[in-house]
């Protein structure tokens, strides 16, 4: 009973940290004695977050030959079709800058805008794809994301109030030291204990089972954020709708352009994984400082519909695992 237990969290225990985030944030916020703890607590989930991810991207560069981190040609379709698909958006957006469907476009925008996860390292792992494609192209999507959406913006603030007035270049320098820290970061600290702490580095090395559940729990947070996102949003139903299916889209085109780019080129999870899975909690700051709060519930959507689909495909894979153990003891 109790292997059937530690087996359905296990496999699982995504859709669950979104449920654990999504309820513990509604039963903490309704509890009026602490009240006196909210600004306490919000600093501490600024604080986690980050080293959480430190931590996971950690383990799992300890794991790699940072030999094999190099951009392959193949991951110019990737990057293609995130430019075309923010491009797509950024159009009409430029064009009608005050339309109703103002909110759909932005957020269609940002999710294409978006760079990879550093979390998709950890998923592709568990799904067995190539790690060293994922963190080089999760690199290259994160420098296109610095040069991108500052461009972006710069062209939108010209014809339109709902976007901040600002420079490329202040905007450039605000996301290369919001993203690169944390990306760049755990590399040296890898590095270094290769070389000089050699034991800690093969203890570490062994361990990188742990960085999925170390992402499991920074969930939780991200969905505690994503959902005081919503809570404190103003939007209509009927928009929210029309929102999360938008958002949908961008979701399913990316996973499933990602994959068949990625088979082309004998590494199908790489392709879903890096082009698919977004680094939502960057894309919630992003809307927040340079566009509006309703924005941010874009990616709060996003991150609900790549966790259930993350979780489905680990499912997968443990079921096929699962059946290739049974029939290699067949033939025993």
């Amino acid at each position: 009973m109790k292997g059937k237990i530690f087996l359905f969290v296990k496999t699982w225990i995504l859709p669950i940290s979104i449920a654990v985030g999504v309820l513990g944030y509604l039963i903490y916020v309704n509890i009026p004695e602490l009240n006196f703890t909210h600004h306490a607590v919000s600093s501490f989930v600024n604080f986690a977050n980050p080293f959480l991810l430190f931590c996971m991207l950690l383990l799992s560069f300890c794991k790699i030959d940072f030999r094999e981190i190099r951009p392959r040609p193949w991951m110019t379709y990737l990057l293609l079709v995130q430019i075309i698909g923010c491009t797509i958006f950024t159009i009409p957006l430029f064009l009608f800058p005050d339309s109703a469907y103002r909110i759909l476009l932005e957020g269609g925008m940002l999710m294409f805008v978006c760079p990879t996860a550093c979390a998709a390292v950890v998923v592709s792992y568990k799904l067995g794809g190539k790690m060293e494609n994922v963190i080089a192209y999760t690199i290259v999507s994160n420098i296109a994301a610095a040069i991108l959406f500052p461009l972006i913006i710069a062209i939108l603030s010209t014809r339109s109030g709902h976007v901040a007035d600002v420079t490329f270049f202040s905007t450039f320098l605000k996301i290369m030291c919001h993203v690169f820290p944390i990306l760049i970061l755990p590399m040296f600290v890898a590095e270094f204990l290769r070389h000089f702490m050699p034991r800690v580095h093969t203890y570490l090395a062994a361990n990188t089972e742990a960085a999925f559940y170390i992402w499991a729990l920074t969930l939780v947070f991200c969905m505690g954020i994503s959902t005081k996102v919503l809570m404190e949003s103003d939007i209509q139903p009927s928009m929210l709708i029309f929102l999360a299916l938008t958002i949908l889209v961008c979701f399913d085109l990316q996973f499933r352009l990602g994959h068949k780019i990625g088979l082309r080129h004998s590494d199908r999870v790489a392709g879903g994984q890096t082009l698919g899975q977004k680094n939502t909690s960057f894309a919630i700051w992003l809307a927040y400082i340079f566009m509006t709060p309703v924005t941010a519930l874009a990616s709060s959507i996003y991150i609900l519909y790549q966790n259930c689909f993350n979780s489905w495909q680990i499912y997968q894979k443990q079921k096929e695992c699962r059946s290739q153990k049974k029939s290699a003891k067949k033939q025993l």
